[in-house]
């Protein structure tokens, strides 16, 4: 029975220090979330894990590593500086048992200073310079090698087509003397061409010329081969052209750089003049020959009917040119009377071209204006008109039309956002610069369909 109650003892006494070492009763379904520390092991220590939970504190340890002894971390701790003549040392201990420790030896020297001449050399004779330690009365010496004095000029001599030249030296303590400075020979100093043969066409002539210091003759030839004179004969219209040479010594002649004959034609004249329906007819005549060429001349429409439409309050104006047979277009577009865009200018500095740039950003159409159609200029004042800003027709209702140029590179986001009734831009220029205008997000968003006409063709959005 005692054996049984010591047993419920220890039961309670294990349950108890559980409690005090576990989580708390009011999370019984808690999990330990620990965070690792190792420590390494020392020379004098094991290494081992500690395991601390974040929440509750719980500490374990695990994971023992033996002893490292070589795992020590020396500290200096002693150093003696050498002499010249006795070695000194550095003394480490390891900061985890001080019975461990390491030296480093500091090597003995002398400390020479600068070398001092003590006995000067001679032109046959060394010299002596002397050099003392800095910490002893220790000294070394070395000798000066013996050495002339040559600053004393007797003689130059100049350089001739036939020796080198050279500057004579003498020293100023022995009388020595030396040649320095040498120069190498000069070029021959020669005489005019002295003719001794004369040439023709087909054999050289010779000549000679002769050094007037050393008497030396060189030989060459000269003027021997065809003198040619030509005349170029122009190709006719049925005759090809050609260059004849002919030679003023002997008479010999050759021909070359031919030409195709060709005719010589006149201006185009127009015979027949085109219409709008039917091609022309135009005609030029050679005037060597008098042969005559014709073509057609395509057929055009002539616009020569001007209708100018003015501006209103609320819709730009145009210039309408017709042709008789019913074809027209349209141009010069002129902002409507009540459109007052705003405009703000930006500057920024161009890396291509390496200077400041100046340009025109479109912000908003003017308050309270009933504006069907929009023209939107290429420059202001001599400045291009190049981005259209955000939100800068937001929501405008009464815009129709948007006539625009291709100095406009950029529309900022949400540029014509809900301009619902708008459906045409007119732009003047081709697709493929439309689709490189730089488009920033939701820019058309809102619009009901639209049509843009460009110069080569037609985008449908």
């Amino acid at each position: 029975m005692k054996r049984i109650y010591s047993l419920l003892l220890i039961a309670i006494v294990l349950i108890g220090m559980m409690m005090l070492t576990a989580c708390p009763w009011d999370k019984p379904e808690h999990v330990h979330s620990f965070k690792d520390e190792v420590i390494k092991p020392t020379c004098s220590e094991q290494g081992y894990t500690i395991h601390t939970c974040e929440e509750c504190g719980y500490v374990r340890e695990d994971t023992f590593v033996p002893v490292n002894p070589e795992a020590h971390n020396f500290i200096e701790v002693e150093t003696v500086e050498p002499t010249c003549t006795e070695d000194g040392y550095v003394r480490y201990v390891c900061e985890h048992d001080e019975s461990h420790e390491e030296f480093k030896t500091l090597k003995s020297g002398h400390v020479l200073g600068d070398y001092v001449v003590i006995i000067a050399p001679t032109c046959l004779s060394y010299g002596k310079e002397r050099a003392f330690c800095e910490n002893c009365m220790y000294y070394e010496d070395r000798d000066i090698l013996p050495a002339h004095n040559y600053d004393v000029v007797l003689d130059v001599i100049e350089p001739t087509c036939t020796s080198e030249g050279y500057t004579v030296k003498q020293c100023s303590a022995c009388g020595d003397t030396i040649n320095t400075n040498h120069v190498g020979k000069s070029a021959h100093f020669w005489t005019e061409w002295i003719t001794v043969t004369e040439g023709d066409c087909m054999t050289p002539g010779t000549k000679k010329r002769i050094c007037v210091v050393c008497n030396v003759e060189e030989m060459g030839n000269f003027g021997y081969g065809h003198q040619y004179e030509s005349e170029v004969v122009e190709p006719t219209c049925t005759e090809s052209g050609y260059t004849v040479h002919t030679c003023k010594v002997c008479g010999d002649v050759t021909t070359d750089a031919y030409t195709p004959a060709r005719h010589t034609w006149g201006e185009w004249e127009v015979t027949i003049s085109p219409s709008c329906q039917a091609p022309g007819i135009e005609r030029h005549v050679c005037s060597g020959c008098g042969r005559a060429e014709e073509q057609l001349v395509p057929s055009q429409h002539v616009y020569d009917n001007v209708t100018v439409v003015e501006p209103t309050t609320t819709e730009s104006g145009y210039t309408i040119y017709a042709c008789d047979c019913g074809d027209y277009y349209i141009d010069n577009y002129v902002p409507a009377l009540g459109s007052d865009l705003k405009l703000e200018t930006r500057d920024y500095w161009d890396y291509v071209s390496g200077t400041y740039v100046t340009e025109y950003i479109v912000v908003s159409l003017g308050e309270g204006k009933d504006i069907k159609d929009v023209v939107i200029p290429a420059e202001v004042d001599g400045v291009k008109v190049t981005t259209i800003a955000y939100q800068a027709f937001y929501d405008c209702d009464s815009i129709e039309k948007v006539y625009l140029t291709n100095s406009i590179t950029k529309f900022d986001v949400a540029a014509f956002w809900h301009c619902d009734n708008l459906t045409e831009f007119y732009f003047d220029g081709t697709v493929e610069e439309w689709n490189a205008i730089n488009k920033g997000a939701n820019w058309d968003r809102g619009l009901n369909g639209y049509t843009v006409y460009c110069t080569d063709g037609e985008i449908k959005g």
